[in-house]
């Protein structure tokens, strides 16, 4: 596979990713071959039925799962870095420098406020405490999350208000590549449509998106294309 092309963002061939439950001696197949080659300024949306395996393929892209066999590539700072063959700090460096994912769910830290969530990741980046703030307390307000709400831990907000945190703390850092499963699930309509249209507008800045989008309205607004996942053969 050909995956050193500049526009580049990520390039994964043939990955396969079986679970093994020592316990119950079995073993499930989640992934079977998939393939595909994105470059920046691209939206792949991942697509299938429930328990095909599309958030294990995102995890696997993020270094969460190592896959069974195959290669993950990633562009980091310019070079094409094998997620499956990389260090443990390898992986830390591309998270924090390359790569933002959002999960189905906010992860609360209690106590810690909204504000101080979206600009943790930032301050990691390596920009100053003022800059990271004001750019988080920027994408708060950009998904209607109001100021006399970023001081409070976002324990104490509704769900889909923890879910907009959710958003703002992957699209503030300001990462080449995001990777998003199924981001707005839990948002109401105009929530939903902030959010799509600040992901279009990553996009045309040249941010690489791989995406599991929970309705085929939010997928075709902002997928350029989509790699539907099959059954993995027994």
């Amino acid at each position: 596979m050909e995956a050193n092309t500049e526009n580049t963002a990520i390039a994964f061939k043939d990955i396969c990713k079986t679970f093994t439950l020592h316990n119950l001696k079995a073993q499930i197949k989640a992934l079977s071959g998939e393939s595909y080659t994105l470059s920046f300024g691209q939206c792949l949306a991942i697509n299938g039925p429930s328990g095909i395996g599309k958030s294990t393929l995102l995890r696997c892209l993020y270094g969460n799962y190592l896959v069974s066999s195959g290669e993950i590539k990633i562009n980091h700072r310019g070079k094409m870095v094998d997620l499956v063959r990389a260090s443990q700090r390898e992986i830390l460096e591309i998270r924090t420098h390359t790569i933002s994912y959002v999960s189905q769910f906010l992860r609360v830290i209690p106590r810690v406020s909204a504000l101080d969530i979206v600009a943790a990741p930032i301050i990691e980046k390596g920009l100053d405490k003022e800059t990271a703030l004001e750019r988080a307390r920027e994408y708060l307000l950009k998904l209607n999350i109001q100021e006399r709400l970023h001081k409070l831990p976002p324990m104490t907000f509704s769900g889909g208000e923890r879910q907009r945190v959710n958003i703002a703390r992957g699209l503030a850092r300001l990462s080449p590549i995001l990777l998003l499963d199924e981001p707005c699930a839990s948002l109401d309509f105009p929530n939903r449509q902030v959010a799509m249209e600040l992901f279009l507008n990553a996009k045309a800045q040249g941010v690489a998106i791989v995406g599991i989008f929970h309705d085929a309205e939010a997928r075709e607004s902002v997928a350029d294309v989509t790699c539907n996942l099959q059954a993995p053969k027994a």
